[in-house]
């Protein structure tokens, strides 16, 4: 180790027994071959002398470096070397440092500075089970990295710490009280991580209620405590193995109320939830999303152009959406309108319902149960079809209770002297029936036929005989089908 002078010839013994200490220059001179060969045979001394000047005696400016001695200098002393180290320091005392640095000064400087043109400026390698650098401070950082460049050669950019391992952890912080790794930026990112094959940042917790990974926001204007994105992939993904518990957990502490899970898409699904289980193992429905709350709405959907909430299934007999109530006595689904339909069914299938109501209780319900306290309760149109059906096979097809009310249906009068009466604008069909009878008595009349004009949409109500003088018959008609 050491640089060869060109004045310098002979073997490193003969030049150190012939010039001796007067070798080695002083402090505004570079060090050559013959001090790093005197600091050879002097050992650990040396590099030690240099720069943490440990010893009983000094030398002074311009005065030869003396190895095991205390030596002291005003100005730069510099070694210099075009082939190996320029000064190498070993110990083999446990706990002790092959090259070590102090600053006294009362400003705070660098107790250890290392500078390379195209390469690291400090470089720690460990050789067995040792730490490569370790930066210990009593109330500052340990380890202080910083860049002032604004783009690099290297893969993850510029950064003034870098740690790169092919095996291991680049970056590995450990801390009993405090953060074991802490990044900080004025207008950056306080902590980059990158893999090409990996994980980025990783973060692992083995602490009842902490987290293996925290972001929180303090800004004033609100921002994001954790921020996820992918460019082909999902933002943030969440997994756990602990029966009951949630991959992803949204908790809000807000004093006026906001979102504990918020979805959002600008041109899709805001979120989405997907279950591939067959059953339940803790008991339950398996579901792709569930919503539970103790005091308000479970589900709740809001849209200012489209649906609040859409269901959606592809399986035969199942729902697109179910409404289930366990209460003693609520309601499935409820369906709410301020200007429209509370609830609206459509289907396109033949022979289906639009909407359809099944009581399978024990002694008896409602299938479907409408009421209105100033209009209608239950209302059915149909332009070609039945707009209302009736069926029952063994019990009771329709029940009315109270005022019937039949746009078929009135009643006409037969003026003195008449014997008939026609009605029109009535809707006929071949198979209809129309049934006629007397309002009012009137000896020895009756209704004697009714004769309907099926393309006149009308018909004739005969009586049998002619109404007496100062006398009205009036004859109520009804039509069935």
């Amino acid at each position: 180790m050491g640089t060869q002078n060109d004045d310098a010839t002979g073997t490193d013994a003969e030049i150190a027994e012939a010039e001796g200490p007067q070798a080695m220059v002083g402090s505004t001179g570079l060090l050559g071959r013959r001090t790093l060969m005197l600091g050879a045979v002097a050992g650990v001394g040396v590099a030690a002398g240099l720069v943490a000047g440990e010893g009983s005696a000094s030398a002074t400016e311009n005065s030869p470096v003396l190895a095991g001695q205390t030596n002291t200098a005003t100005s730069n002393t510099a070694v210099s070397t075009s082939a190996g180290n320029g000064l190498e320091g070993d110990t083999t005392q446990a706990g002790e440092s092959g090259v070590y640095g102090h600053d006294a000064s009362t400003g705070g400087g660098y107790g250890v500075t290392g500078r390379s043109t195209n390469g690291s400026g400090l470089n720690g390698v460990a050789v067995n089970d040792g730490t490569g650098v370790i930066g210990t401070s009593a109330g500052g950082t340990g380890v202080s990295g910083q860049s002032v460049a604004a783009s690099g050669l290297n893969v993850g950019g510029v950064a003034g710490v870098i740690g790169d391992s092919s095996t291991n952890d680049g970056v590995a912080g450990f801390s009993t009280e405090a953060a074991g790794v802490s990044g900080q930026s004025i207008s950056g990112i306080g902590v980059f991580g990158q893999s090409t094959g990996g994980n980025g940042v990783y973060g692992l917790s083995s602490g009842n209620g902490a987290v293996g990974v925290e972001g929180n926001d303090t800004s004033t204007a609100g921002g994001y405590g954790v921020v996820g994105l992918s460019q082909n992939g999902y933002g943030i993904v969440g997994n756990t193995h602990a029966n009951g518990l949630s991959a992803v957990d949204g908790v809000d502490f807000s004093s006026t109320g906001g979102f504990g899970v918020r979805g959002r898409s600008n041109v899709a699904i805001g979120a989405i939830g997907i279950s591939s289980a067959q059953s339940n193992l803790l008991g339950g429905d398996v579901a792709g999303v569930v919503g539970d709350s103790d005091s308000y709405d479970g589900v709740k959907g809001f849209s200012s152009a489209a649906n609040g909430v859409t269901g959606m299934t592809s399986a035969a007999g199942a729902t697109g959406v179910t409404g289930i109530d366990s209460s003693t006595g609520g309601i499935g689904i409820y369906g709410q309108s301020v200007a429209g339909y509370g609830i609206y069914g459509t289907t396109i299938g033949n022979g289906q319902t639009a909407v359809a109501g099944v009581d399978q209780s024990e002694t008896g319900g409602i299938g479907v149960s409408g009421n209105s306290d100033l209009g209608t309760a239950v209302q059915g149109i149909s332009t070609k079809g039945t707009a209302v059906l009736a069926q029952c096979p063994t019990g009771t097809a329709l029940d009315v209770q109270g005022v019937a009310t039949f746009s078929r249906s009135g009643l006409v009068s037969i003026a003195a002297t008449k014997k008939t009466a026609t009605v029109t604008g009535v809707a006929l069909a071949a198979p209809s029936l129309v049934l006629a009878n007397l309002q009012n008595t009137l000896p020895g009349v009756f209704v004697e036929a009714v004769v309907p004009n099926i393309t006149g949409h009308s018909f004739e109500v005969f009586l049998s005989e002619a109404v007496p003088a100062g006398k009205t018959a009036k004859v109520a008609w009804f039509v069935v089908n």
